[in-house]
């Protein structure tokens, strides 16, 4: 896939949890961040948004759309994810997004972060995830 077809992809996941997240109305405290000049857009959410767009399928969504090359994972303490070493001596973890995800998901009070980036200023990467 080219690298316009990653910024399509990861871009669609970003509108489509962005329309979850506005479809919970006046409740929703998710906190956008657009920085072009940084080269990326992220949405932090809570642990109920967190919750109620783990059970959508829109992580499976991304990691079916991406590949480990192309997202960037950072657990949190409390994560299971093993991380390994990839032929290319970079790191990647155990977990695909939607195990993260879900598993932020399944604390009391575990959220996530999401991030499309600008690949060309990221070392190749489309996607980011974090856990809190």
């Amino acid at each position: 896939m080219t690298a316009r077809g990653w910024i399509k992809t990861g871009g669609v996941a970003l509108v489509m949890a962005a329309a979850a997240v506005m479809s919970a109305g006046p409740a929703s405290a998710a906190d956008w961040t657009v920085n072009p000049g940084e080269g990326y857009v992220n949405v932090d959410l809570d642990h109920v948004e967190t919750s109620v767009l783990a059970n959508t399928a829109i992580p499976d969504w991304i990691d079916r759309t991406t590949t480990p090359e192309h997202q960037f994972v950072d657990p949190a303490w409390y994560s299971t994810s093993v991380p390994y070493q990839g032929p290319d001596g970079r790191w990647y973890s155990g977990s695909t997004f939607a195990q993260l995800w879900r598993e932020a998901a399944a604390q009391p009070a575990g959220a996530v972060s999401l991030w499309l980036t600008d690949p060309a200023q990221y070392s190749g990467i489309i996607v980011q995830l974090r856990q809190y």
